[in-house]
């Protein structure tokens, strides 16, 4: 570019510069001094006073009501008549004691319930207050409360100790009573002459009007929340938030705002919600109960509400700078004008060459600013144009390419899967058909021949989701001993026939405890380590460790040594290459399904550990792996119990029909196989249009496919057919493809490979829930807090429980045993009414006689589907 020989004073650029800086600095120095004055910040401290005044009040009230109970039940508790009573059951004394709960309940208007329980957990003398009309309990009506928190931690403490129980709302009979009543219990021993302890004095206090007071405090803009420890709104100036633990309900702090709860410190803060607002807040935690039960008193404002006055102000203060700037641009405009037609030209070809027309003449021969601003924008345009061409090309080189890797991957994977599938399912079927011990070993590594070649699929597919950060962590309980030596034992042989030493330490504790990480993962890391060592070692030993320690946290110490070839000291930092090889001159596999040391780097990294390796070149190498991992339980216990029986499915009472679309021949055969035992017709097909055709003769009750036929997707096709028939026949997709893809299809999806026992038991819960009882595992679910885990184990102990059952009905419909069935019955309709099976609930309940043959079949079958809904749902669990 040439140099134009212009005047610093002669440049139009100086003089705008000059002009607008001058411009701006007046105008930022008048709506300073006019804005930016002392007001926001007396708004703001005038706020946090009230915040804190109102969270004050809030705890006052708070503390005077504990209080207030505290004194009522160490009233009560001296008070003669329920001294009388504990010594002396008598009528007379429970009336009396009944005239002085009564009049609590009168005279205390936030008290709804007052109860005493014996030292066995039992109600014996209740009364409740419902509409402001107080009544005794019948004993019929009294309830078993031994099982309940406040019992068992109040009838541990000492004379003159009182419980206070978490803030919830009035549950009867495990559901929330109606009207809702926000309730605290306080509780305190009740002790006889003899100092022995008798039982519980339990005062329900109804906090609404505690709320109602919250409510009254918030005013001009504030408003007050009470929360528990996890988050839980307590109170809050929308009813339906509150309780959300109880109801259901995804309302939390945490969900509603940016900071987690517990990382608020006390006092003055500042808090942002998840829409972007901001707040000033007062919070207060309260302790009660020793410091055993916390809750927390929040009081805030908007602070756009906070600051309408503050805005005022800034109002006027624009409206001072508008006439400022007014007169400013008056100025600008006569002086802009005078230079406007100079750089007009310019700028009409620069706005045309955006709108697509590059053919405006430019004035290059000029000598100024604007014939140098000329001059490079037309070579610009010149670059621009090119640089554009070039990137077009790339795009669509790049674009291609893609496409092609997709499309490699999508066929790889559905031609790997496929067989895998039918030799997984085929393998599953030979194990099934109790073999001859001698088949055994065969048959054990026929499995663990189709695990190597799953691991090659995932090693494959993994690679490119592990650079592009997709490839998630699915953690399960595992025993790493197991792991490590079946790995150890399925290359033990390819090493003794290299001629090599492999030798395998571990400590026993990881045979000891399970420990929750990814299994899948770990055993890449390890089968490429030992994978690369067995290539790169031409004699001598290889040794494979395994420890653990626990310093600092858990962490999972594995390392492979070798003989081998050995890497270079400045090629180590090369182990991050995937293609990195210390001798390309080496070539070829020797087994296994590892892709090299960047797999092993990026899936540690993943794992959270770190790789470490050393190396002298013809000595040897040593690649150390740390993970983290979780203990989670002893070898044997809440993670390993004892398997639920796959050999009780449902009778499905009549013949159904099955459509099965898949263009693998073995897979077809695999699945007639599975199914040959059920009540089933299966018409099997290769190609859609085959289903059209037999959908038009016949209604199937239910329709098994894959997604890709003789190299076609018909991922499309198959969801326009489910939206022109709107469900009404049940679809399991059968496919290679990511579950992504095959849950937008249907909600019954299977990833090749998988258990066939697993598709055995979708079928029957699909087709088997027209004549049995779904069970709901929502209650058995709410129960363990949702911790997946521990619901599985106690589906365990229930489906354990439901196959004794099953062998004694079967029993019992031979022996007709009236008190077996009543023994059946007593346990069974419990775990129905959890499990919500309605149709079994009269059955079971009228245990007087004993039904007939049918019904008793019925029972059984019923149990048997529970069983088949329950394997499902562990394994759906598992996978989450």
């Amino acid at each position: 570019m040439s140099k134009s020989p212009i005047k610093f004073w002669n440049s139009i650029v100086i003089r705008f510069a000059i002009f607008f800086t001058g411009l701006i600095l007046v105008a930022i120095l008048i709506s300073g001094y006019i804005v930016f004055r002392k007001s926001s910040v007396v708004i703001l401290e005038g706020a946090k006073e009230r915040l804190q005044h109102s969270v004050e009040l809030a705890e006052q009230s708070f503390k005077a009501q504990l209080n207030e109970v505290s004194n009522d039940i160490a009233m009560i508790s001296e008070n003669l008549a329920l001294k009388n009573y504990v010594n002396h059951r008598t009528s007379t004394n429970a009336a009396n004691l009944g005239q002085l709960f009564a009049a609590t309940l009168h005279n205390k208007p936030d008290y709804f319930q007052i109860r005493f329980i014996d030292q066995s957990g039992k109600e014996v003398i209740r009364f409740d207050k419902m509409n402001g009309e107080i009544m005794p309990i019948s004993i019929d009506d009294l309830q078993q409360k031994g099982g309940r928190d406040y019992f068992q931690e109040s009838i541990e403490m000492n004379r003159g100790q009182y419980y206070f129980s978490r803030i919830n709302l009035n549950e009867e009979h495990g559901i929330v009573s109606e009207p809702p009543i926000v309730t605290l219990r306080a509780a305190s021993p009740v002790f006889d002459d003899q100092e022995r302890k008798v039982g519980i004095l339990v005062i329900n206090v109804d906090l609404n009007r505690f709320n109602t007071q919250l409510d009254n405090i918030s005013s001009h803009g504030i408003f007050t929340l009470l929360l528990d420890e996890y988050g839980q709104y307590l109170h809050h100036p929308n009813a339906e938030m509150e309780f959300s633990r109880q109801r259901n309900s995804n309302f939390s702090f945490g969900n509603d705002y940016a900071q987690p709860l517990n990382s608020l410190p006390p006092g003055v803060g500042n808090l942002r919600d998840t829409k972007g607002n901001f707040y000033i807040d007062f919070l207060r935690p309260l302790e009660y109960m020793q410091g055993k039960r916390v809750i927390y008193l929040m009081s805030a404002i908007d602070e756009d509400t906070l600051l309408d006055s503050a805005r005022k102000v800034r109002r006027e203060s624009f409206q001072n700078l508008a006439i400022v700037c007014l007169f400013s641009i008056l100025l600008s405009y006569l002086f802009s004008t005078l230079f406007s037609e100079k750089i007009n030209s310019v700028t009409q070809a620069i706005a045309k060459y955006e709108e697509g027309n590059p053919d405006v003449i430019l004035p290059v021969d000029r000598k100024d600013e604007i014939g140098l601003l000329a001059r490079s924008f037309a070579k610009m345009r010149k670059r621009v144009e090119q640089t554009l061409l070039d990137l077009n090309n790339s795009l669509l080189a790049e674009k291609k390419a893609t496409d092609q890797r997709e499309e490699f991957l999508q066929n790889m994977s559905h031609e790997l899967r496929t067989p895998l599938h039918t030799i997984r399912g085929l393998t599953g079927l030979l194990k099934k058909n109790k073999p001859n011990k001698s088949q055994l070993p065969i048959i054990s590594s026929l499995e663990k021949s189709v695990e190597n070649l799953t691991g090659l699929v995932h090693d494959v597919l993994d690679h490119q989701k592990l650079v592009e950060g997709k490839l998630p962590l699915n953690k399960k309980t595992v025993n790493l001993g197991e792991l490590l030596n079946d790995i150890y034992k399925t290359y033990q042989f390819e090493a003794l026939q290299k001629g090599l030493k492999f030798n395998f330490q571990i400590a026993h504790e990881l045979y000891d405890l399970s420990y929750e990480t990814d299994p899948l993962r770990i055993s890449q890391v390890v089968t490429n380590l030992i994978v690369n060592a067995i290539k790169f070692t031409h004699q001598g030993t290889i040794l494979l460790r395994a420890w653990r320690e626990t310093e600092e946290q858990d962490r999972l110490f594995i390392s492979v040594t070798d003989s081998g070839v050995g890497i270079l000291e400045e090629n180590l930092k090369k182990i991050n290459e995937r293609s990195f090889q210390e001798r390309p001159e080496v070539t070829g596999r020797y087994g296994g399904y590892g892709l090299g040391l960047s797999i092993v780097k990026q899936l540690t990294s993943l794992l959270g550990g770190k790789l470490r390796a050393e190396s002298r070149k013809n000595i040897g190498s040593t690649f150390t792996v740390e993970i983290p991992i979780i203990a989670v339980t002893k070898k044997g216990d809440l993670n390993n119990p004892a398997a639920l029986s796959q050999e009780y499915l449902p009778n499905l009472p009549e013949k159904l029909n099955i459509i099965h679309l898949d263009d693998d021949s073995s897979s077809l055969d695999l699945l007639s196989h599975l199914l040959a035992s059920g009540p089933f017709v299966i018409k099997q097909f290769q190609d859609f249009e085959q289903l059209t055709n037999a959908l038009n003769q016949q209604k199937p009750d239910l329709i098994i496919t894959d997604l890709i036929l003789k190299q076609n997707d018909i991922q499309e096709r198959l969801q326009e057919f489910q939206e022109k028939r709107q469900g009404s026949c049940p679809l399991i997709v059968v496919s290679a493809k990511e579950n992504e893809v095959l849950k937008k299809i249907s909600p019954y999806y299977f990833q090749k490979p998988f258990d066939g026992q697993l598709l055995i038991d979708q079928i029957y819960t699909i087709l088997g829930a027209k004549y049995y009882p779904v069970p709901d595992f929502t209650y058995l679910e709410k129960n363990y807090d949702y911790q997946l885990k521990k619901v599985n184990h106690a589906m365990d102990l229930l489906g354990l429980e439901f196959q004794e059952f099953i062998v004694q009905l079967t029993n019992l419909r031979e022996t007709q045993d009236l008190l077996i069935w009543q023994s059946i019955t007593h346990k069974l309709v419990t775990h129905a009414k959890s499990l919500q099976l309605n149709n079994l609930i009269p059955i079971l309940q009228n245990n007087h006689q004993l039904p007939d043959r049918k019904v008793l079949g019925f029972v059984e079958e019923s149990l048997k589907y529970c069983l088949c809904k329950m394997r499902l749902q562990k394994w759906i669990n598992s996978t989450i």
